[in-house]
């Protein structure tokens, strides 16, 4: 099977939102995931807001992710972790998965 990988999105500020070390805008990032999650529906989709960003600007993308049912792509597994799960994922791997493009 295929490898189990995330799908990174990070969240800077209203509308401003990078996938997977891309720039996107909200209504791109459905169309983006569908090939990603037809073959592992379970694929995680992680949401990272910047500590600059607004909560609502994370409400955004999340509402999007949680309406991608109605293009025909359900977002199943949405994972948001906190800054410090992401600095403890640093301190084991060695890199930020949000800063290196392509996951």
């Amino acid at each position: 099977p295929e490898q189990v990988e995330a799908v990174y999105i990070r969240v800077f500020g209203p509308g401003v939102v990078q996938v997977d070390g891309r720039q996107m805008d909200l209504d791109q990032i459905i169309p983006y995931l569908e090939p990603k999650l037809q073959n592992w529906p379970d694929k995680p989709v992680i949401l990272h807001t910047e500590p600059d960003a607004a909560y609502q600007d994370m409400i955004e993308v999340y509402d999007v992710l949680k309406n991608g049912y109605k293009a025909g792509v359900d977002v199943k597994n949405i994972a948001l972790p906190t800054n410090r799960e992401i600095q403890e994922y640093i301190e084991f791997f060695g890199y930020n998965p949000f800063e290196v493009p392509g996951g």
